[in-house]
This record gives C-alpha cells, sequence and structure tokens, in this order.
C-alpha cells in the first residue's frame, strides 16, 4: 500500500473503526424508522412531533460531515488524504445526502403559507405538501450507501 495515500490527517476516520459502524448502524436505525413511518404517515395523514423531523435532519446533516472525514478503499488501497476523499464524495454520495437531508416539507410549507397569505389559498397547498414528502423516500437510497461493499 502506498503510504502517502494512506497519511491521515486531522479528525479523519478510518471506514472500518467502530466509531464509524456505531455511526452507521444509528444511521440505519433512522433510516428505517423514517421508511417505516413515511408511508403510515402519507396515507393516513398523521402529524409526527416537529421535534423527530429537527432530529432527523440534525443528524443527516451531521453524517454529511462525518462523510467528508471518512477514509475509502480505492481497491485495496485505504485513502484517506482529505482533498481525496472530499472529491471522492462530491462524485458519489454527497448529492443524494444533501438532497436527502434539505428539509423541504418545512421550506415548502413555510413558502406555501406565505403565498396562503398573498393569495388567500387555493386548496393545492395540502397537495403540494404530500408530493414533497415523497422526497423523503430518498433517504431509502441510503440503505444502499450502508449496504455497498468497499
Amino acid at each position: 500500500q502506498m503510504n502517502w495515500l494512506a497519511r491521515s490527517g486531522p479528525w479523519m476516520a478510518h471506514p472500518n473503526s467502530a466509531a464509524r459502524l456505531a455511526w452507521d448502524l444509528l444511521s440505519l436505525v433512522f433510516i428505517l424508522v423514517e421508511s417505516a413511518l413515511l408511508p403510515v404517515v402519507m396515507c393516513f395523514d398523521l402529524a409526527i412531533a416537529p421535534e423527530a423531523h429537527t432530529v432527523s435532519t440534525i443528524f443527516f446533516t451531521m453524517d454529511v460531515f462525518a462523510s467528508l472525514n471518512t477514509g475509502y478503499f480505492e481497491g485495496c488501497m485505504l485513502v484517506m488524504r482529505r482533498s481525496w476523499v472530499v472529491r471522492h464524495y462530491m462524485r458519489t454520495w454527497m448529492t443524494l445526502d444533501v438532497i436527502s437531508t434539505v428539509p423541504w416539507e418545512f421550506l415548502v410549507e413555510r413558502l406555501s403559507s406565505e403565498a396562503v397569505v398573498a393569495d388567500g389559498g387555493t386548496g393545492s397547498e395540502a397537495t403540494m405538501l404530500r408530493i414533497v414528502k415523497l422526497g423523503k423516500l430518498v433517504r431509502v437510497l441510503r440503505l444502499l450507501r450502508l449496504a455497498k461493499i468497499n
């Protein structure tokens, strides 16, 4: 293995470390809970406490930063150089992670409530919010990331 690729900067985590495994398992729990709740919430028009959405959004935001600071394997070679890790993450999972982390439902709700005040409301806001909830299904694709073998 080329030693200069494996040199670790400050706060870089090994992809097979116990801490990273624990983080990925916690991520799996969040994804499974959201995957189970989303269809129930959409079908039965139930409301979940806003704190649950906040905790989930904070966790997945932290996950983006954790991924930026976790090495990866290129074949059998461990890459721990931060610039390479960032470039690799940006080319692979970053777009999906950011899209699935943004609280779209909250943003659309805020924008539509401002539009309701301005226009008097048309009733299509509820339909638009249901469509936006489908965007949360993108988080299920994170399961692929957790299942992916480097």
